[in-house]
């Protein structure tokens, strides 16, 4: 029977947690081996936070930056790399029970499948692999459940007896207890109860801690009376039932997991003893006490299951043992503030920390690659832009020679059903569709697309995506399995959101996300497809190229120009207003700049100054302003720009720098994307005026060829 993708990916990572777990409380107990020297506090305080750290290592592993360790892989395996064939085979048969399990493109990858499987033999290793680690997981759950409402019953039970306990019977029993507690520096109020329900005592509660005694503990001989009141106490000012409680909580996760039940066993014991070093430093005779303590023993009663949910005094477990270590002239007794204990907390952090950033990779043994590396990102020539329209626009590259480029506007694509459309001057051609369900069917669209060459290529697309619940697409090409394709989900200031170019990529269960993937494309025809995963992501544009260092920006237009219209504009030549004022530098261009006046700022609206270019272009379009600018510091990096006489763009932010650098003309009022204006063909004027003095200004370049970037030295 074939098993749901999910459940064998979420096996797979909780094995992966269990193991983290295992190897962080091994540390705990060699830690503790080695250290048997040091007092019961030390030691409790190491399985305290051993058993915290495995119950954190889930979130630690995913903000931890990754440790990769690559691990051996078995001929044949998995790690292999999977094959379209086998790939195929798979996801036949998991569809037959209805579920999907995204695989790798149509596109022919590089990594083949071994060579000692075919691809139905190799689906079938996987779907069985797949189906045990289901099964294991759903066990897993049962025995969690389970545990939890075992914890949940036995909470009940003690808190409803406590509730129904008389609440300070003996009052000078009650006024003892917080004359001792004060004494030990506790701040809380403790109420002490007696009940006829218990037969030893116990302590309950954190925040509002509560000691229940036996029904007649008021007439116990004096010293005992103090020594049981003194041990309870320090259980509440050592915060014992929050450790212990913590504990229960990491067997209820990691109950198949032998380590966690001796790490609860071992930090029960540690914290009983801590608490008897306590009384001993209170003054208590170790041999007086250990008699107190055998008899409370010989009295307990009850069923020890029924103290799962508190901190009780005398259990039967390890009481030998506490004996000893009470009567052991020799024990160091100090509690945990001591540097001993820092000492080993800290060496179990070291452990810690890396065991949850470490991320196990399989290397193949059969010469095969892995997917994720072996298709990697390839790395744009210049500095990397943060996003495709973001905060650093002054990253790009040229056209690579003799590279393809097709821009496929999501509008005109071929759908099943009707997109939804919405209307975006930001928008290529001032129109995007949204991938939803139309008559409860997820909306599909098809890209059709020749190219003339073989080769390699990477297929863009220009998206939207409203939050992390709409960001993401099934992709397929040339009717091959479905991936998945995560797109970037980013909210800029005011709640503003912004288009931006994201390969396709491909995430697969329990394997690392491909980004990019690299399509093997030979001459002709071949269809993209795309499917909803997730509702209300949006689609503006797919461009494909051959050009795998490329990263495009802005709005493209449908055909890239035959003769790309390229005007340079000297800062000087403009028609100045003060404050802004031409001066000199040889390393500028032709000699000479233009400077916003220091200490001439304007910035809520246009300053006076300006400088006024008029110039021509033989053709209408979109075009993108380029610039050649010094911006020395955050208070002198921006001026106000506007086109034809339109409104006022706020250009903040420029790239700082004491040289002079090329950068695009951004919009930062709008996510800093890249400001495009639509020019006619004849004059046009751009006009820029002062907001921060001290920028400068050399050159600008107006350009409608979506792949120049000016050089350096202003060529």
């Amino acid at each position: 029977m074939a098993v749901a993708a999910p459940w064998a990916v979420g096996g797979a990572a909780v094995l992966t947690v269990f193991l983290k777990a295992g190897l962080v409380l091994g540390f705990a107990w060699l830690l503790v081996r080695t250290a048997g020297w040091a007092s019961a506090a030390v030691r409790h305080g190491v399985w305290a936070a051993a058993l915290v750290a495995a119950l954190a290592l889930p979130a630690a592993g995913a903000l931890l930056p990754a440790l990769t360790v690559e691990l051996p892989a078995l001929p044949g395996s998995a790690a292999g790399g999977v094959s379209p064939a086998a790939t195929g085979a798979l996801r036949r048969a998991v569809d037959e029970e209805g579920e999907l399990v995204p695989g790798v493109h149509g596109a022919e990858p590089v990594a083949a499948a071994p060579a000692d499987a075919s691809g139905a033999e190799r689906a079938e290793r996987l779907g069985g692999a797949a189906h045990w680690i289901a099964i294991l997981l759903g066990v897993w759950l049962a025995g969690l459940v389970l545990r939890i409402a075992w914890l949940a019953a036995l909470r009940a039970r003690v808190r409803s007896f406590v509730g129904a306990t008389r609440p300070d019977a003996d009052a000078p029993l009650a006024r003892r207890a917080m004359r001792l507690a004060g004494a030990l520096g506790i701040r809380r109020r403790v109420r002490v109860l007696e009940s006829a329900r218990v037969s030893m005592p116990l302590t309950w509660g954190a925040t509002r801690p509560v000691i229940v005694l036996p029904e007649g503990a008021g007439g116990w001989p004096e010293d005992r009376l103090r020594a049981v009141l003194l041990h309870e106490l320090a259980h509440v000012r050592r915060w014992d039932y929050v450790t212990t409680s913590l504990a229960e909580a990491a067997c209820a996760v990691y109950w198949p997991l032998p380590l966690a039940w001796l790490a609860r066993r071992r930090l029960h014991a540690e914290q009983e003893q801590a608490c008897d070093d306590r009384v001993i430093a209170a003054g208590t005779a170790p041999l007086a006490y250990a008699e107190h303590l055998l008899a409370i023993a010989r009295g307990f009663h009850g069923r020890r299951g029924e103290l799962g949910a508190a901190v009780a005094m005398a259990r039967e477990a390890n009481l030998t043992r506490r004996v000893r270590a009470i009567l052991d002239a020799r024990a160091d007794r100090r509690p945990l503030r001591c540097g001993a204990g820092l000492l080993a907390l800290a060496l179990l952090a070291c452990a810690a920390i890396p065991v949850a950033a470490l991320r196990a990779e399989p290397r193949s043994t059969d010469g095969a690659t892995p997917a994720p590396e072996m298709l990697p990102a390839a790395r744009v020539a210049a500095e990397r832009v943060e996003s495709a329209e973001g905060a650093r626009p002054e990253s790009a590259t040229t056209a690579a020679p003799g590279a393809f480029y097709r821009l496929l506007e999501a509008e005109g694509a071929r759908a099943d059903a009707a997109l939804d459309r919405g209307g975006d001057p930001l928008a290529s051609g001032g129109e995007y569709v949204v991938f939803g369900e139309s008559h409860g069917h997820p909306d599909s669209a098809s890209f059709a697309f020749d190219v003339s060459r073989p080769g390699r290529y990477v297929i863009w697309g220009r998206v939207l995506a409203p939050g992390d619940r709409a960001n993401s697409f099934y992709a397929s090409l040339d009717g091959g399995p479905e991936v998945i394709w995560d797109t970037p989900h980013r909210r800029a200031r005011r709640s503003d959101r912004w288009w931006t170019w994201d390969r396709v990529s491909a995430r697969e269960p329990g394997r690392r996300p491909v980004d990019p993937v690299f399509f093997e494309l030979e001459p002709g025809r071949h269809v993209l497809h795309l499917r909803t995963r997730e509702a209300g992501t949006r689609l503006d544009a797919i461009l494909v190229t051959s050009d795998l260092t490329h990263r495009p920006r802005g709005i493209w237009p449908a055909e890239l120009p035959a003769q790309p219209v390229r005007v340079r504009l000297e800062a000087e030549s403009a028609e100045l207003v003060a404050p802004l004022v031409v001066r000199e530098d040889s390393t500028a261009s032709g000699g000479r700049f233009v400077e916003a006046e220091p200490g001439k700022e304007s910035r809520k609206r246009a300053g006076s100054g300006s400088a006024r270019f008029r110039f021509t272009t033989p053709r209408a379009g979109l075009y993108a302003l380029w610039a050649r600018t010094i911006a020395p510091t955050r208070d002198e990096d921006s001026f106000w720009i506007r086109v034809n006489g339109g409104p006022w763009v706020r250009w903040n932010e420029i790239r700082r720098s004491r040289t002079w650098r090329w950068s695009t003309v951004h919009d930062t009022d709008r996510a800093n994307r890249i400001a495009q204006f639509r020019l006619r063909a004849g004059v046009n004027t751009i006009e820029l005026a002062n907001r921060e003095g001290g920028v400068r200004l050399d050159q600008l370049l107006v350009t409608d060829d979506p792949l120049y970037a000016p050089g350096a030295g202003g060529r």
